[in-house]
C-alpha cells in the first residue's frame, strides 16, 4: 500500500472498518465462540484481540501526537513519515503468525458486536485528532512496536489497518472452517 497523505491513511481505515463491520454482521452469536479445528482463538477472541491493539495505538498515536505538538516550531511540515523500512517490514511480517504481547490477549468474554462497539470508538479517537495530526510535523518522533521497532505516529496508523485486515482475513478462514 501507498500512503502519500494523512488523508490516505484515514480512507482506507474507513474502508477497512466498513468491511470489518459488515463481515462481523455475518457471524453468528453461536459461530463467534466456536473453537475451529487448529485454532487457537475463537472469533469472538480474534475481534477482542483487534478491539484491544486498535485502543493501545489510539494511546500510542495520542502520546506521539502530543509530543510533536509540544516541540512544534511553526516550520513547513515533511512529507507522511512512512519509510521505506517500515513499509517492507509491515510486508514481511503480513502473513507471519506472531504472540501477541500479554497486554492485547484476549479473554475470550467479550462479544464480536462489543469489540465493534470498542473498534469503533478507537477510530473515532483517531478520526478526532486528525486536525493535529495533519498539522504536525510527526516524523521526529517515534515510540518502539514490539517486532517492527520505532515507528512515527502515522506508521501505527497504517499498521492499525494492516492489522485489522490481516486479522479479518484470519477470521473469514476461521468462519470458513466452522461452516
Amino acid at each position: 500500500m501507498q500512503f502519500d497523505s494523512i488523508a490516505d491513511i484515514y480512507a482506507t481505515a474507513d474502508a477497512v472498518r466498513k468491511d470489518t463491520t459488515e463481515f462481523a454482521d455475518s457471524i453468528t452469536a453461536e459461530e463467534s465462540v466456536v473453537l475451529a479445528e487448529g485454532e487457537t482463538w475463537t472469533l469472538q477472541s480474534v475481534f477482542e484481540h483487534m478491539s484491544l491493539v486498535d485502543d493501545q495505538i489510539l494511546w500510542v498515536v495520542e502520546k506521539l501526537v502530543a509530543k510533536a505538538e509540544k516541540a512544534a516550531n511553526g516550520d513547513a511540515l515533511p512529507p507522511v513519515a512512512i519509510s521505506s523500512g517500515f513499509v517492507a517490514t509491515l510486508n514481511e511480517f503480513a502473513s507471519s503468525k506472531l504472540t501477541a504481547p500479554d497486554r492485547v490477549q484476549p479473554s475470550g468474554e467479550v462479544s464480536i458486536p462489543d469489540s465493534v462497539r470498542q473498534l469503533e470508538g478507537s477510530l473515532l479517537g483517531l478520526i478526532a485528532l486528525r486536525e493535529s495530526i495533519e498539522k504536525t510535523d510527526l516524523s521526529q518522533h517515534h515510540i518502539p512496536h514490539p517486532y517492527l521497532g520505532n515507528l512515527t505516529a502515522p506508521e501505527w496508523m497504517v499498521l492499525r489497518n494492516g492489522h485489522e485486515m490481516r486479522h479479518v482475513a484470519q477470521a473469514r478462514a476461521i468462519l470458513g472452517k466452522i461452516r
